[in-house]
């Protein structure tokens, strides 16, 4: 509000307001000359109308930087939504991969074996031809002939005999034969189904590839607009602030089942984590390019207070679990993209943050410099690395100073 102050005209000065606004002198005799208000009164409502009007000017002024600041919060909200999306898009074209690599060996696998049927068909087909021939002319011999023309009852048992075993043989043959072409009808109909299924998923996969295209340009030009912008930045680093304040809390709560020594599954660990101070492996080879503590950005005029450290690693890079222990959180996590913790045990956790893919799911148990995931940028401004922390009893405390020296 605009607070407007006038000042009475003190009287016995011998003067007095004249109609127009000016001073009028007072009568010879020292008493105030009559005047007429009413000039002083508009004056009075045009200043009023003034301050209500700036009044309303500033009023609309926060409306508008309120309204800019949620439009530049939604944006931050947009980022996280894009990543969310593009990883989901990036797992389901995994999943695609795997089903076409094994469609593609089911049907290698059937063509294989539907070409060694058909061989073997060819060569039954030609076998059963003369054994056909053979039959026509055993036929028109005549089956008591050739028994007949027998020496001997030895003979004639012999020949009896031999005869059955041949006419079984053709019969098992023939039967052979024909199973072959019955299951390589089958097979032809299965290959049928399988091409259509392969044709199917590749064109999902396609379908998946361009979403993810069109996905990562959105999230890169976003990225692009809130890193050229300040007030994009600073509203992104407010919400960074936001998620680490949000993971702290849920850390710090029960709702992630920290086990008070040893975890469920404490792996292949041969002693306390606290007794590790200064001798564990880093979970990537790089170099760190955001350490713990207090941070200043002179360009931003901000600071910022990093609960963990930020490692530069290439992309796909494996991440290994610094020590055993068991995944009480791998999932995505606002601020941090795909988010690993792993309990170690005597309320010590170790997080691993920015993951491009996870192999981990909550409750298995990790051994010491097991692969849990690769390096990537999802959730970061920053481009690709890790993030790591390592906290105790919920609180953070700075990782190099329990990271061996290499």
């Amino acid at each position: 509000m605009v607070f407007i102050c006038l000042t009475s005209i003190p009287t016995g000065t011998g003067a007095t307001v004249a109609q127009d606004g000016e001073v009028a002198a007072s009568k010879s005799d020292g008493s105030p000359a009559p005047f007429n208000a009413s000039r002083q009164e508009k004056e009075l409502e045009h200043i009023q109308e003034d301050a209500s009007h700036i009044d309303s000017q500033i009023a609309e002024h926060e409306a508008q930087v309120s309204a800019y600041s949620e439009k530049e919060a939604k944006l931050i909200d947009e980022l996280d939504q894009l990543g969310r999306q593009l990883n989901q898009t990036k797992l389901q074209v995994k999943d695609t991969r795997k089903e076409v690599a094994k469609l593609e060996k089911s049907l290698q696998e059937t063509e294989s074996e539907i070409s060694r049927l058909e061989k073997e068909i060819s060569l039954l087909d030609d076998y059963a031809a003369k054994r056909l021939v053979a039959l026509y002319k055993l036929y028109q011999l005549g089956k008591l002939p050739v028994l007949a023309s027998a020496d001997s009852i030895f003979d004639l048992l012999n020949r009896k005999s031999a005869l059955e075993r041949i006419m079984s043989a053709d019969k098992t043959v023939w039967n052979e034969l024909t199973e072959k072409k019955i299951r390589n009808e089958t097979l032809h109909s299965t290959l049928t189904e399988q091409k259509r299924q392969y044709a199917e998923s590749l064109e999902s996969l396609n379908k998946q590839l361009a979403e993810v295209n069109q996905q990562s340009a959105s999230r890169s030009k976003l990225l692009r607009e809130i890193r050229g912008k300040k007030s994009l930045m600073l509203a992104a680093i407010d919400s960074l602030k936001q998620a680490a304040f949000t993971l702290g809390k849920q850390l710090d709560s029960d709702t992630w089942e920290i086990h008070p020594a040893g975890g469920l599954h404490a792996g292949e660990n041969k002693k306390p984590f606290q007794t590790l101070k200064g001798l564990l492996q880093p979970p990537v080879p790089g170099k760190i390019t955001a350490f713990y503590g207090l941070t200043k950005s002179g360009a931003l005029n901000s600071a910022n207070f990093n609960n963990g450290i930020d490692i530069q690693a290439q992309p796909g890079e494996p991440i290994r679990a610094v020590y055993g222990g068991t995944v009480i959180y791998a999932d995505w996590f606002k601020g941090y993209g795909n988010l690993i913790i792993i309990d170690h045990g005597n309320k010590y956790c170790t997080v691993y943050a920015h993951a491009e893919e996870i192999f981990k799911k909550k409750g298995d148990s990790v051994d010491p410099d097991e692969v849990i995931g690769t390096v990537g940028d999802t959730g970061s401004l920053a481009g690709t690395k890790l993030y790591f922390e390592i906290r105790h009893d919920g609180k953070p405390i700075d990782p190099l100073a329990w990271l061996k020296r290499n």
